[in-house]
């Protein structure tokens, strides 16, 4: 059975992730998870075996924000590229609004102006040594923080002090700084000129028109990102529209990292490879059996990421790049697809005979083994928040599995896990107690050492009028 749905659907409980076998991520933009699903996430992987499956495209990777993120942690490749193109010299101007509401807080109980500065921070820490970075603060009047000042050297850390020394107050008028940062910018000497504007605020009017105009005619781009409901979206929007760039909505602040580091990363480095390809195969069996000197379609576009170390590599592009990659992750598995699978980059793959299969096989590579574990688990919960975990283990012949190392991993409404050794009680039988006093959905993997397999146990605990109570479901051999 499969589920399609927008990834606001994922949820941000273990629980009702672990409904699924696996879950795929088709070209999603980083900005439209939040940290707790992709916390929740590499939980679903790591402590309960899911399988996940990242399927790329111009949203997804490091061009979606996937940078230092835990589903960067959790899949078998890195977000950034190894540098083996010289790419032209960037000169990025960072416009931060500084106004009073910048220094309010949201959800995250971090204010606007701090999780800004992080952002431009993290920007920094993305572009070489042969790029430069200027800073610009407008609150109503713009300040010239920092011309534009080539990362070489210590420059890098003489940026990060300039940018993490902008205080807050005052109204809002972007306009001013904008003229400054088109000014700075053109005298950089950069080949690529960059003005990024965050602003949280409704500005005070300008000549957009003319502005942009200027911008074009100086080969400047203006990309801008509106913070929270407030911001003037639609001045925004229109002036990176009219100035060549990108508009960006982060709905709140803890989101405009994230936002941040795909803009510098789509103007310092083309990750996004547009050029027509047939993969290699690099390994044999697994997800690509059957396709041992088979020929493959022709793909037209990928996401340049770097293979893990401890990574298995099946597919690789012309490039020598990661196509299709897997790795195991605490019990479940990861894997990602550089290309997309859809018409832009994978238009010769979709209608050709091998794509279902191909697919299928990738979806059931990332569950593991599923059948004929000889591991069976039950789990109960008392009136005093004590866990009781009991298995009965059988080998491949039907006897009882005797001395084995028997453990479980149990993943708590807080997503907090602890792992428990279970100690043999009789013939096959092993037992084990701990603490469960919180409220909600306690997920148990039980697991034994040297056996493929792996039973879960879901089982929740809620609170009503006559007090804790357990509430054990059946138990799903894994």
């Amino acid at each position: 059975e499969v589920t399609v749905a927008g990834p606001e659907a994922l949820g941000t409980q273990l629980a009702e992730m672990a409904g699924y076998d696996a879950i795929f991520l088709e070209n999603v933009l980083g900005t439209d998870l939040s940290r707790a699903q992709m916390e929740t996430l590499r939980s679903f992987v790591r402590d309960f075996g899911g399988g996940l499956i990242a399927v790329g495209g111009d949203q997804a990777y490091g061009v979606g924000g996937w940078d230092d993120t835990p589903l960067e942690e959790i899949l078998p490749v890195d977000m950034t590229m190894n540098d083996t193109e010289e790419h032209p010299a960037v000169c990025l101007e960072i416009v931060i609004d500084k106004s009073g509401s910048m220094e309010g807080t949201d959800s995250s109980g971090v204010s606007k102006i701090q999780m800004a500065k992080e952002a431009s921070i993290a920007a920094v820490e993305l572009l070489s040594p042969r790029d430069s970075v200027g800073v610009i603060a407008f609150d109503g009047a713009s300040q010239i923080v920092l011309p534009p000042t080539k990362l070489s050297g210590g420059n890098k850390a003489r940026v990060v002090d300039a940018i993490g020394s902008i205080g807050g107050g005052g109204g809002t008028d972007f306009f001013p700084a904008l003229e400054d940062g088109l000014k700075e910018a053109q005298g950089s000497g950069a080949s690529v000129k960059h003005v990024m504007l965050l602003s949280d605020g409704q500005s005070s009017p300008g000549d957009i028109v003319g502005l942009t105009a200027r911008y074009r005619s100086a080969k400047v781009t203006l990309s801008t990102i509106a913070i929270g409901g407030d911001a003037d979206q639609h001045t925004m929007e229109d002036l990176a529209k009219r100035g060549g760039g990108r508009y960006y909505f982060s709905p709140d602040a803890e989101s405009v990292p994230r936002v941040f580091t795909r803009e510098t990363i789509l103007i310092a480095k083309n990750y996004l490879i547009e050029e027509p390809f047939v993969p290699a195969l690099t390994n044999v069996g697994g997800m690509v059996r059957g396709f041992e000197g088979v020929a493959v379609p022709q793909l037209v576009g990928y996401v340049g990421t770097t293979k893990k170390d401890q990574a298995t590599l099946w597919m690789k592009t012309h490039k020598g790049d990661p196509l299709l990659a897997s790795w195991r992750v605490g019990l479940g598995k990861s894997i990602a697809w550089t290309s997309d699978a859809e018409a832009r980059w994978s238009k010769n793959w979709t209608s050709w005979e091998g794509y279902a299969k191909f697919w299928s096989q990738v979806a059931r590579f990332s569950l593991g083994a599923r059948e004929g574990s000889g591991l069976t688990a039950t789990t109960t919960i008392d009136g005093e928040g004590v866990m009781r975990i009991e298995a009965e283990a059988v080998d491949t012949g039907g006897d009882f599995a005797n001395f084995r190392s028997v453990f479980a991993e149990v993943v708590g409404p807080d997503r907090k896990r602890t792992e428990v050794q279970l100690r043999q009680t009789g013939p096959g039988k092993y037992t084990a107690v701990t603490k469960a006093e919180k409220v909600g959905a306690y997920l148990v993997t039980v697991a034994m050492a040297g056996a493929d397999a792996k039973s879960s146990p879901r089982l929740g605990r809620r609170h009503d009028t006559q007090g804790l109570l357990a509430n054990n479901t059946r138990v799903n051999l894994r």
